[in-house]
């Protein structure tokens, strides 16, 4: 029965070690876990921030042609003058 006590007691230590090592392993993964929701709302930021400038830019490139028209207009008018 002693044997049979010790034996337990060194599977019972067998076993807390393991729950060590697990929570260890666990609380490790919160923790990148947390950092990639960090990583997350981060990117989202920024990706408002290109959805922003992209509507910008889009703004601007319509406005290419109606300004390529204004410069041939001007510089015909220049010509004009010139002669």
């Amino acid at each position: 029965m002693g044997t049979q006590l010790i034996r337990r007691n060194d599977e019972l230590a067998l076993l807390y070690e393991k729950i060590k090592i697990l929570q260890t392993t666990l609380a490790k993964g919160e923790l990148q876990y947390q950092e990639r929701l960090e990583d997350i709302k981060l990117l989202k930021f920024c990706i408002g921030d290109l959805k922003c400038e992209l509507r910008i830019v889009k703004a601007q490139a319509a406005q290419i042609g109606d300004l390529r028209k204004e410069c041939l207009g001007l510089q015909s008018q220049l010509m004009t003058e010139k002669l």
